[in-house]
């Protein structure tokens, strides 16, 4: 991997760890985020919180017509139906108040 200048961080006199705003601003890291991180043998991996989806997968309906042996649904006793409006709406609008708003993906 090649870096970039931008890529750069820096460590400040007190020995703090500093990374670029519009690093911190892209990850959706705000001031007083705590964020994991791991050594290996020569680098320092960074983590995002675990607050931080990544992904979302919501299934508006289980009228799935396949039958794919690894699914979940094989082990379900519910009645086929889809989601009520107000509760996808409600999902919805509770996504966007995490800091980082995870890339979702709809079932249908």
């Amino acid at each position: 991997m090649k870096l970039k200048p931008d890529s750069y961080a820096h460590v400040d006199d007190e020995g703090r760890l500093i990374i670029p705003a519009e690093t911190a601003f892209r990850f959706g890291l705000k001031p007083g985020a705590v964020v994991p991180f791991a050594e290996e043998a020569h680098n320092l991996l960074l983590r995002l919180p675990p607050t931080h989806l990544k992904k979302v997968y919501l299934e508006v309906t289980n009228r799935c017509n396949l039958e794919c042996r690894m699914c979940i649904r094989r082990t379900w006793d519910e009645p086929v139906g889809q989601m009520e409006a107000g509760t996808f709406r409600r999902v919805i609008a509770g996504l966007q108040t995490f800091s980082f708003f995870p890339r979702c993906w709809l079932s249908a």
